[in-house]
């Protein structure tokens, strides 16, 4: 059995590489905008717009620096968290606290990803309250920012902001 870091390291070596680049998401050209739930869950999930609209809306107002310049939006979308636990995530109930085990692997059209614990998701640890925004400050977002955007409290920079979401892959770590 391998190393779960190796697992891991494997995992991310391909998402690392496409951060820097401006290569497309071979799965995703062409295709109607969606988000497809897969990885560590019982029932995967393939979501569009519509369907994220059909979870109880958040609407949360954000400031972040970009450029130098400190920007404040409000954004509209359903939590992070409703979206993955509707994909029932293969959490071991026999093992104490197992969901802090597993991680998050978020990624855009064009490559870009971004990580996160589900601890710091779940809102009895972390309770980040990170949405899959389908409006910003009232309106759709654009071709270049959606149709569904990841955008996270508390992330100064907005450096786990992703545009354009096409992939939520959860991921067990270690034993």
């Amino acid at each position: 059995m391998r190393p779960a870091w190796l697992l891991m390291a494997a995992l991310l070596m391909p998402v690392a590489g496409a951060q820097q680049s401006s290569v497309a998401d071979p799965l995703t050209v062409g295709a109607v905008p969606s988000v497809v739930v897969t990885g560590a869950v019982s029932q995967p999930l393939t979501l569009t717009v519509e369907a994220v609209r059909a979870f109880p809306a958040q609407t949360i107002t954000l400031e972040s620096t970009a450029a130098g310049k400190v920007v404040k939006h409000s954004f509209t979308g359903a939590l992070l968290t409703d979206v993955l636990k509707s994909a029932h995530p293969t959490f071991r109930s026999e093992i104490k606290n197992d969901s802090l085990r597993y991680t998050l692997l978020a990624s855009g059209r064009d490559g870009y990803a971004a990580l996160f614990s589900w601890g710091e998701l779940d809102p009895d640890f972390g309770n980040r309250g990170v949405l899959i925004a389908y409006q910003q400050d009232g309106q759709a977002l654009d071709a270049k920012e959606g149709p569904l955007r990841l955008v996270v409290p508390g992330d100064g920079k907005a450096g786990r902001y992703v545009s354009a979401l096409s992939r939520l892959v959860l991921l067990r770590v270690g034993q």
